[in-house]
């Protein structure tokens, strides 16, 4: 059975050596700039705060504590969002439309008055900080 060696471009043996990385020494000395690195002017950031709780209705998302917190822009929930945007584009909208025994989730991108699984998007935070958004505590 024959051998065979893995080379590169160069004709170089590639398995068993070490391979020296371009980008290695910067990474290193901390010179690298990642995306998160990057700050644009009035850039803002948001957290999303996801459902823990399967098939549940929504009563109240009280946002009013959100807004005291510093740096917080828009506190929005599924009932304020219509303002904002769109519904989105829903997938067998025409087929649903079709057949009206067909019920069709919600093509809003965040609950509005019921949660239909676990980790569905029920309200956003959008702040100035992306710390806040980070440590931003849902309850």
């Amino acid at each position: 059975m024959p051998t065979t060696t893995l080379l590169d471009t160069s004709g170089e043996r590639l398995i068993g050596t070490s391979v020296r990385l371009k980008d290695a020494p910067k990474a290193l000395i901390d010179k690298t700039t990642y995306v998160a690195d990057i700050r644009l002017p009035a850039l803002l950031y948001a957290a999303i705060y996801r459902s823990p709780y399967a098939r549940t209705r929504i009563n109240k998302i009280d946002l009013a504590a959100a807004l005291a917190l510093p740096g917080v822009v828009a506190p929005m929930s599924g009932n304020e969002l219509p303002e904002f945007v769109k519904p989105m584009p829903g997938r067998g909208q025409e087929t649903a439309a079709k057949n009206p025994l067909i019920q069709w989730p919600s093509p809003n991108c965040l609950a509005k008055d019921k949660v239909r699984f676990v980790g569905e998007a029920v309200a956003v935070l959008v702040t100035s900080d992306p710390r806040t958004s980070r440590r931003t505590r849902w309850s």
